[in-house]
C-alpha cells in the first residue's frame, strides 16, 4: 500500500524506494515488513542503493517494532514495554517469591516455561 500526499503517477513500489534513495529522501520512506530478517535483508538492500552507502532515518519495521515506537511516542512518561530478557527475570523472580501450587518454591524453572507464560494471551 501507498500513502503520499501527493498523486503518484507510478505504482511501481521498487522504483518509487529507489528514487527515493538516489534523491537521498530515504526519510520520507516507512516499510512494514513480516519479520526481522526482512528487515535486515531490506536494510543491506537500501544501503547498496545508497550513493555514499549511508541511509538517512530510513524506516523499516515490523509490526511489533511499529507498535513498541508509536507506543513510546505517544506515552513516554506513562509505562514502558520490558524487553524478553529483564521480563523473564522479574516473572522468575515473582514466582520464586510467591507460594504457587504448579511452581513449588526454590525449584528451578525452566527458561522456555518462563518465556511461554510471559508471551500468554489472556484476553
Amino acid at each position: 500500500m501507498i500513502l503520499s500526499k501527493i498523486k503518484i503517477k507510478n505504482s511501481n513500489v521498487e522504483y518509487l524506494i529507489k528514487n527515493k534513495i538516489e534523491n537521498e529522501k530515504s526519510n520520507e520512506i516507512l516499510l512494514i515488513v513480516p519479520t526481522n530478517r526482512k528487515v535486515r535483508f531490506l536494510t543491506n538492500q537500501l544501503l547498496d542503493l545508497s550513493k555514499n552507502k549511508a541511509l538517512i532515518e530510513t524506516q523499516i519495521h515490523t509490526l511489533s517494532t511499529l507498535s513498541i515506537k508509536l507506543f513510546e511516542e505517544l506515552f513516554p512518561d506513562e509505562y514502558f514495554i520490558l524487553d524478553d530478557a529483564t521480563a523473564v527475570i522479574k516473572l522468575n523472580k515473582i514466582i520464586n517469591e510467591t507460594e504457587l501450587k504448579y511452581f513449588p518454591k526454590g525449584e528451578e524453572i525452566y527458561h522456555g516455561i518462563l518465556l511461554e507464560i510471559k508471551n500468554l494471551n489472556l484476553s
